[in-house]
């Protein structure tokens, strides 16, 4: 009897286990999915199991304790940590617990102003999607987050006839150059924006190249403090001329509706698409369209 159940406990000690959370049975002692070392140790009266390196906490140690007739104890000791990895989450404390500190999303895209000279392949959109953010794990393969992000935008235009102007009232458009005689001209608008991503995201349940895929989608509320143009050309001559203004009439609130599909843990594409005008009229009406690259989200 004593044997069968040693065996019994052995099998349940090093069977793939779980990530302890509060979602398995009432009976479960513990659910690890990676152990780097199993001990049962067993005398006349009882029998120890000790996990060693659960998860991803190499230090880390379980101890499970069986006294004959039953009474049982159980222990769990671990680095008490508090680091922001690139990669993404941050746990509080330990893996047990299902709130997270997150970081991630730097993003670098293009985006695309219809109905405006700005050039999609020139215009750039660089910002950190969450520079720091909250989120819940509904499951081990969802969660819903918030965070804070900044956000970028360059729409730029380098054709000869035409670029980005102002009027007295800092409303923008686009007009023929200043100089009829320019040679090699760039225009810009750019916008600054202070983000609050809402966002819900969902593992794949199986691996591509040795290699976890994600989903996630949402929406975004965007602050935009700033919006300025900004042109520089050459005349005739070969002389170098610049006119800007940071006097432009935007929105200040504006939303965005955010896609991601990650290819990996580290690397991912997004579309951003934002159904409202980010000038105000009588500016020219056009709804942003972005694509990219998405890194540690």
């Amino acid at each position: 009897m004593k044997r069968l159940y040693t065996l019994l406990i052995a099998i349940t000690a090093i069977s793939p286990a779980i990530t302890a959370t509060a979602a398995t049975a009432a009976d479960t002692v513990i659910d690890a999915t990676t152990v780097n070392r199993v001990i049962i140790a067993e005398s006349n009266h009882a029998a120890t199991i000790t996990l060693d390196g659960i998860g991803s906490h190499a230090d880390s140690t379980f101890t499970h304790r069986i006294r004959l007739p039953w009474d049982g104890t159980e222990h769990y000791s671990a680095p008490s940590t508090f680091s922001v990895p690139l990669d993404g989450d941050a746990d509080c404390n330990d893996r047990l617990n299902r709130w997270h500190i997150s970081t991630g999303g730097v993003a670098f895209g293009w985006v695309n102003a219809p109905g405006t000279p700005a050039e999609m392949g020139k215009s750039l959109e660089i910002g950190w999607f969450e520079i720091l953010g909250v989120s819940y794990s509904i499951s081990r393969m969802s969660t819903v987050s918030v965070g804070a992000g900044i956000n970028w935008r360059n729409y730029k235009t380098s054709l000869p006839d035409v670029e980005w102007q102002a009027d007295e009232a800092g409303n923008a458009t686009f007009a023929p150059w200043h100089d009829t005689e320019t040679t090699s001209g760039v225009s810009r608008l750019k916008t600054f924006s202070v983000t609050i991503p809402v966002m819900f995201k969902q593992k794949m349940p199986f691996k591509l190249c040795g290699q976890r895929q994600w989903i996630a989608a949402g929406a975004e509320l965007c602050l935009t403090p700033h919006a300025s143009l900004l042109s520089t050309w050459h005349d005739s001559e070969g002389a170098k001329h610049k006119l800007g203004t940071d006097n432009i009439n935007h929105r200040l609130f504006t939303c965005n509706v955010v896609g991601m599909l990650g290819l990996s843990d580290d690397i991912g594409l997004y579309v951003r698409y934002c159904p409202m005008r980010p000038l105000a009229a009588p500016s020219p009406d056009f709804r942003p369209l972005s694509t990219g690259i998405i890194l540690f989200y």
